[in-house]
């Protein structure tokens, strides 16, 4: 007897005919990398990344519609940013325990060397793009928030 394949399986199999589907000559595979994409870690090793991460849910619907929205913004962005979509639930151990996700869309813009935001949006792709425009800027001050670059640099949280 067959199971049906759970929702995990289907989303890695998603996520891989996504990532390997044609593409234009020179338009990017992925422009919204998923935290177990080797390609995420390999653009966060890169000095000077910035990374815009977008953690929501996939029970959502408002994240549903700010997917779409938030795939053509990380089409714009400039070469030393990288974007990520986390499901908090399916990504969770990619999070620390200590995280606490209050509304969707919740973002987090940051570097290596900090968090330059981390919390709610309106899901209004223009208020992000505004955001990550001002982060940029050298008088930008550094906020307080969980260390997601590294988390998703280096793995999963929870790994012994």
């Amino acid at each position: 007897m067959l199971r049906r394949p759970t929702r995990a399986i289907i989303t890695l199999l998603l996520e891989r005919a996504w990532a390997t589907a044609p593409r234009a000559p020179g338009e990017s595979r992925l422009s919204v990398h998923l935290p177990n994409d080797s390609r995420l870690q390999e653009r966060l090793a890169e000095p000077g990344t910035t990374l815009v991460i977008c953690l929501c849910a996939d029970w959502c619907r408002s994240c549903h519609e700010y997917r779409e929205h938030f795939e053509e913004f990380a089409k714009r962005l400039p070469p030393n940013h990288v974007a990520a979509w986390l499901d908090i639930e399916d990504h969770a151990d990619w999070l620390n325990d200590d995280i606490d996700i209050e509304d969707f869309p919740t973002v987090w813009v940051g570097q290596a060397q900090g968090v330059a935001f981390f919390g709610t949006m309106l899901p209004h792709i223009g208020q992000l793009e505004r955001l990550v425009q001002r982060a940029a800027e050298p008088d930008w001050p550094q906020q307080k928030g969980p260390d997601l670059y590294a988390a998703l640099q280096y793995g999963p949280a929870n790994d012994p």
